[in-house]
């Protein structure tokens, strides 16, 4: 199956209006209108120092999306970066997960003051800003290659971990699961798995072999002379 065309659902966008600071640009409806964009000033929202209505007749608010299309021009700008990069696959698979999970935090609203998010609606948004960045810099791509995540079993082959960073998996594999890297699964968009794949084999972290010590490889920093793409700054 090919990388079939994907609707953004911008519904994990939706933010609680109790939670909306003042002076933050985001768009809202107002009665039966269409989304304007706005930021809140008191009881009002205002764009560009005109009135664009008040806060008693808001009846949703959501984070910009232009937001999202730049969040997918930025992916679509490291897939093309991995295309050329002579790093291995899990390096790069590694610098595209970490700005899929930069992304998706950025654009969905934290649940509490405590600056949390919701696992499902950052799932639904990584999901959907991965297949909405392949469509666009590599349409031919089999959703049975792209990577959605990955999980780790224990020895009783029982998932006992999940997670969207291979570096993550591979600590969790090796330092609690004892499994080594036959226990870690990449699962991909069309819910297939493979164990023991290249894909998480990073070449800057000297994974330790089962049951040995920890070596806390999971917080290492990768050498200064690994090039990776940037991600770009989403505000609007």
């Amino acid at each position: 199956m090919k990388n079939e065309a994907v609707e953004c659902d911008l519904s994990f966008l939706d933010v609680p209006l109790e939670t909306v600071p003042e002076n933050e640009t985001f768009e809202i409806r107002l009665g039966g209108s269409g989304w304007k964009r706005g930021f809140r000033y008191g009881k009002l929202w205002l764009c560009d120092g005109d009135l664009v209505g008040r806060v008693s007749e808001t009846t949703a608010v959501r984070i910009p999306a232009k937001r999202v299309d730049a969040a997918i021009e930025d992916l679509v700008d490291t897939i093309a970066w991995g295309k050329q990069s002579t790093d291995s696959k899990a390096d790069i698979q590694d610098a595209l997960d970490d700005n899929l999970d930069s992304c998706s935090h950025d654009l969905v609203w934290p649940r509490g003051d405590d600056g949390e998010r919701d696992p499902a609606a950052l799932a639904r948004a990584r999901r959907m800003l991965c297949l909405a960045a392949f469509r666009k810099a590599d349409p031919g791509k089999a959703l049975s290659e792209i990577v959605a995540g990955y999980h780790v079993l224990n020895v009783a082959n029982e998932v006992v971990f999940e997670t969207t960073s291979s570096v993550c998996a591979c600590d969790h594999a090796f330092n609690v699961a004892g499994t080594g890297f036959a226990g870690v699964g990449v699962v991909f968009a069309d819910g297939s798995v493979r164990y023991d794949d290249e894909l998480v084999r990073v070449s800057w972290l000297p994974w330790p072999k089962p049951g040995r010590a920890s070596r806390a490889a999971a917080n290492r920093k990768p050498p200064k002379t690994r090039a990776r793409p940037r991600s770009k700054s989403k505000a609007v």
